[in-house]
């Protein structure tokens, strides 16, 4: 499926979000959850129940997640671009952040153009207010062990894009490792949207390792509800062609 720039930011600020937690200078990390969703309706449409182990690998200055044995996500701030990788076909998609950030910079300047001339950029304003970024944060005094973990309960409410959410975070401090070093990826150009330096400190109120999350969003007036847990965490030195469009993986746009 071609790599639209909206759904290029959807996927990559969650996927960025979702690691902010994670990193240190000096190792690399691979993180393996376990993940369920309940069948919902859409549109007339039912989707079934779902599970997977999505994994996430961090390095220096880039990410991976295989949400699943066909789909892979690459991050690489090095290269300031994003790939959505297709193994099952043997394909991928890019986008560069710069052109992400060109194209809501364009849409901000357009109230200072003719009314002629604003008809795209009117369009991309629009696209912005999709993209609005809010969270709320709220830490508790609730501990409990999940798994080897001590927890601490975190209560989040979320609007990314057009959908919300309220989800409940069991964090630990037990795994050491230190958080800041993603301010590289939190502050990555796509993430000049509206709300999002909010949204980014609200977040790192959160202090550790998400262990446990379940969460109910609301998605074009339908309820979806997920859960995730940590299953692993573990110091590796990862290959660098894993963050690499494999060869012969033809480029689509």
């Amino acid at each position: 499926m071609p790599f639209k720039a909206k759904n290029a930011v959807a996927i990559a600020a969650g996927s960025i979000l979702a690691v902010s937690f994670f990193a240190d200078v000096n190792a690399d990390y691979v993180l393996k959850y376990k993940r369920h969703t309940d069948q919902y309706t859409v549109s007339g449409k039912t989707v079934p129940a779902s599970d997977a182990t999505p994994v996430t690998t961090l390095a220096k200055d880039r990410c991976r997640i295989d949400q699943n044995a066909d789909t892979a996500i690459i991050v690489r701030l090095d290269k300031n671009v994003v790939y959505y990788v297709n193994n099952k076909k043997k394909q991928y998609s890019e986008i560069s952040l710069d052109a992400i950030n060109k194209a809501l910079d364009t849409a901000v300047s357009a109230k200072d153009q003719p009314s002629s001339q604003q008809e795209m950029p009117a369009m991309m304003a629009g696209m912005m207010k999709m993209m609005k970024m809010e969270a709320t944060v709220t830490p508790t005094a609730q501990q409990k062990k999940i798994g080897a973990w001590n927890c601490t309960q975190y209560t989040v409410a979320q609007t990314i894009m057009m959908s919300t959410s309220n989800s409940e975070i069991w964090a630990t401090t037990d795994v050491k490792i230190d958080p800041e070093f993603y301010a590289k990826f939190l502050s990555a150009p796509m993430f000049k949207m509206q709300g999002s330096e909010k949204i980014i400190a609200e977040m790192k109120k959160i202090k550790g390792v998400p262990v446990q999350i379940t969460s109910t969003a609301s998605v074009m007036n339908t309820e979806i509800k997920s859960s995730e847990e940590l299953l692993d965490v573990s110091e590796t030195n990862a290959a660098a062609d894993l963050f690499e469009i494999p060869k012969g993986y033809k480029k689509i746009k």
